[in-house]
C-alpha cells in the first residue's frame, strides 16, 4: 500500500551450491560404507562382485518373461530390484573413484609439504 515491494531473498551463490550437493554426496556416500561395514576397497570390490552377478542373472530372467506374456507383474519386481542394484553399483564405483583421487591428492600434499619443509631448512641454515 505504501509502495515497499518485499524484497527478493538473496540467490546462494553457485560455488556454495555445488559445494553442498558434493557434500551431500559424500555423507551418502559414508553412510553407505557404514551401513555395508566397508573399510577398504578391496572390501569395496568384494562387495560390488556378487551383486553384478545378481544383476545378469535377474537381467537374463526379465528377457525370458519379456518373451512371454503372463510375466508382468514379475518383471515390474525384477526392474524394481534391478534399480537399487544398480544404485549400490553405482555407488561403490564412485566410492572407488573418489577414493582414488583422494589418495593422489594426499601424496601430492605430502610431497608439497615436504619440499616447502625442505626449502624452509635451507633458508634457515643459510641464515646462520
Amino acid at each position: 500500500q505504501m509502495g515497499v515491494f518485499p524484497k527478493k531473498p538473496k540467490r546462494i551463490p553457485y560455488a556454495v551450491r555445488s559445494d553442498i550437493r558434493r557434500l551431500e554426496k559424500r555423507i551418502s556416500q559414508m553412510e553407505f560404507l557404514q551401513k555395508e561395514g566397508i573399510t577398504t576397497r578391496e572390501e569395496l570390490a568384494a562387495y560390488r562382485k556378487p551383486l553384478e552377478e545378481q544383476v545378469l542373472s535377474l537381467m537374463k530372467e526379465r528377457r525370458t518373461l519379456y518373451r512371454k506374456e503372463a510375466g508382468d507383474m514379475r518383471i515390474q519386481e525384477i526392474n524394481g530390484e534391478l534399480k537399487e542394484l544398480r544404485k549400490k553399483i553405482r555407488l561403490s564405483q564412485q566410492i572407488e573413484i573418489q577414493s582414488k583421487e583422494m589418495e593422489e591428492r594426499l601424496k601430492r600434499a605430502k610431497e608439497q609439504a615436504q619440499e616447502t619443509s625442505g626449502k624452509q631448512r635451507r633458508e634457515e641454515e643459510r641464515k646462520r
